[in-house]
């Protein structure tokens, strides 16, 4: 986990950094928590880090992937957004917070998929793309 990161904690003012879940093309996600009258909340938040330098075109490109985030997070089995933060620091950093999801091959190691599921499952996807 990269150590900067801590220095956006509290993030929204009660999330905390848990583990990390993955890197991608553009940013790393992290598993994020917040406890609250008793009961601990979970959500994912994806890290996308731009230097100085970077065109205006691929700032763009970021604030569209928010947008586009937002105008779908309505919809079911789409990835719900819920907030963003940005912080400058010696680079910008771009924080979305979405909702936390197990990731399909954990659940297939603790759950033995029947024909059913299987079935559930690309129905959800077709749904999904739909």
């Amino acid at each position: 986990m990269k150590k900067y990161i801590y220095d956006y904690e509290p993030l929204w003012g009660k999330w905390y950094f848990n583990e990390s879940l993955g890197v991608g093309n553009d940013g790393e996600v992290f598993k994020i928590s917040r406890e609250e009258w008793g009961y601990k909340q979970v959500a994912a938040v994806k890290i996308i880090s731009i230097d100085d330098k970077m065109s205006d075109k691929s700032i763009n490109k970021i604030i569209n992937k928010i947008q586009k985030l937002y105008k779908l997070s309505s919809f079911t089995n789409i990835l719900t957004y819920q907030d963003h933060l940005v912080f400058k620091n010696k680079m910008w950093h771009i924080l979305i917070k979405t909702e936390y999801l197990h990731p399909i091959s954990k659940i297939m190691q603790k759950k033995q998929f029947a024909e059913n599921d299987s079935i559930r499952l690309g129905i959800n996807i077709c749904h999904a793309l739909e």
